[in-house]
């Protein structure tokens, strides 16, 4: 779904139910930009969970996008107030926004993207 593969990091072992992640795009994805580069900018806010750039199914490279995840509700929404388009990476201004749930990504997944044998090539359901 997503294209999800991750690189995560090793304090995501934890298993607190409080954490809260936001979503943080807006670099080059040809640019090297790595887990420490946005803990450096991220953390500053408060303890990181876990950080996770997605790679590129086909390409096998990390995409331009990535989820960071604090251990406290709190965190991440000053963590969007004080860098939604305020921090950047590669003279590159960040969008930093409240991540959705697994819930909402799954309505949203399922509402642009609906199973391909449902649909004819018209769009119709009779398929």
């Amino acid at each position: 779904m997503w294209g999800r593969k991750k690189q995560v990091s090793e304090a995501s072992k934890t298993t607190s139910t409080k954490h809260c992640e936001i979503f943080v795009e807006g670099w080059e994805s040809t640019t090297s930009t790595t887990e420490s580069k946005l803990r450096s900018i991220f953390e500053e806010v408060g303890p990181i969970v876990n950080i996770e750039i997605p790679i590129d199914p086909w390409s096998g490279k990390p995409r331009d996008f990535a989820f960071i995840t604090y251990s406290s509700r709190r965190d991440a929404i000053e963590a969007v107030q004080k860098f939604d388009k305020a921090a950047t990476i590669d003279k590159r201004k960040l969008r930093v926004m409240i991540a959705p749930t697994p819930k909402q990504r799954k309505l949203i997944q399922e509402r642009y993207n609906p199973p391909v044998s449902t649909l004819c090539c018209c769009g119709c359901d009779e398929y």
